[in-house]
């Protein structure tokens, strides 16, 4: 057991584990000793979830081998990877040319789900219309080019033709 000294002031006592020379861990947390002071105290900003994990893991293992992550530097890795930005810090860094990407980003993943769900629709339409090709619908692009067919069967196939190429051309 030792005494930790929070970032905020106050201390409390926590079991410590000591690996090498290397680090101090307490629970899922890093600890640093701070020379100067000769304090105790936990980084300013734990690593990644997956380093601290490894760290709880170990620091509750009763017997055999625990992988942890070790700083042969004595604190000063970890406290490099500590002010490494996040995600969101790296977001917020983009300033307004990020903030505008975003809005572009949404606008266009907005209208892409609206296409999705039209073409959806339609789609299914066609393929109703499929099985009754006798009885063509205006409610779908293939029901309206099969109405133009149907109108003008008896016409001659250049007409036809004619007609058909006039009804695709409305159709995209």
């Amino acid at each position: 057991d030792a005494e930790v000294f929070s970032l905020a002031g106050g201390s409390e006592q926590r079991t410590v584990t000591r690996v090498g020379v290397f680090n101090l861990i307490s629970d899922d947390q890093y600890l640093t000793y701070n020379d100067t002071t000769e304090q105790i105290q936990p980084l300013g900003r734990q690593p990644d979830g997956y380093v601290t994990s490894q760290a709880d893991t170990f620091t509750s293992t009763d017997s055999g081998y625990a992988g942890v992550y070790l700083d042969p530097s004595k604190g000063q890795i970890l406290g490099l990877l500590t002010q490494k930005a996040t995600l969101m810090e790296r977001y917020h860094q983009g300033g307004t040319v990020g903030y505008v990407i975003t809005v572009v980003l949404i606008i266009g993943l907005i209208i892409s789900l609206f296409k999705l769900v039209t073409l959806t629709v339609v789609g299914g339409k066609m393929r109703s219309q499929l099985k009754n090709i006798e009885n063509p619908s205006d409610k779908n692009p293939l029901g309206r080019v099969l109405k133009v067919y149907h109108e003008n069967k008896n016409a001659d196939a250049e007409n036809l033709e004619l007609k058909l190429d006039e009804a695709i051309m409305r159709e995209t």
